[in-house]
């Protein structure tokens, strides 16, 4: 069996890491021999920001100055998640920024079976979510919310005019599924979809 990656694409606040840990919860309970990681690709970034290595610093000064994470950033991230043996199958979350990036997204992941999934929420309802994950972080501070602003900004602008493309190119393989679902009841519709490459 090829290696199936599974990215969960969507704006910040779309409920993505939600579903995300609800599919793998889903899949583990259907398959439970397949070995499952899952990530975020936010938390990955934090994580190398957080270790202050030369490419945490870079990452945490664009970030600081709401400037996109370029190519070279998270590339070698994904290739050492993407490289490691032992998994079976791999649930991302995160969005791709621009032609370019889902091109080098394309090429990563070109030996394995890879499915996208959108997480497609309307924007009154990320906003609430955004709002009420703030009051619940007590993090209200202005560059919070610019920074929140700054993602969904790029995410509207790089992220979602993908959507047409990544239908096209991927067919079955990319699946659209409404954020006002609760996230147990989109993994079993989503699961239903995907268990043939399982």
């Amino acid at each position: 069996m090829k290696k199936i990656i599974i990215f969960i694409l969507g704006a910040p606040c779309s409920g993505k890491s939600t579903l995300r840990r609800a599919l793998k919860q889903k899949i583990s309970a259907e398959k439970n021999l397949l070995k499952i990681e899952d990530f975020s690709v936010g938390n990955l970034l934090r994580q190398e920001v957080k270790k202050q290595t030369e490419t945490g610093k870079r990452i945490e000064y664009h970030i600081q100055n709401g400037l996109l994470i370029t190519n070279t950033y998270w590339i070698p991230l994904l290739q050492e998640k993407f490289d490691k043996q032992d998994i079976d199958v791999l649930i991302m979350d995160g969005y791709l920024s621009g032609k370019d990036a889902l091109n080098i997204f394309k090429d990563l992941t070109k030996n394995f079976t890879t499915i996208i999934i959108r997480r497609h929420t309307l924007l009154d309802l990320i906003l609430k979510r955004e709002e009420k994950s703030r009051e619940e972080r007590k993090a209200q501070s202005r560059d919070d919310v610019k920074n929140f602003y700054n993602r969904l900004e790029e995410y509207l602008r790089f992220s979602a005019p993908l959507w047409k493309v990544i239908k096209k190119d991927y067919g079955d393989k990319a699946i659209s599924i409404s954020g006002r679902k609760e996230a147990k009841e989109s993994s079993i519709i989503i699961y239903e979809q995907i268990q043939k490459f399982l």
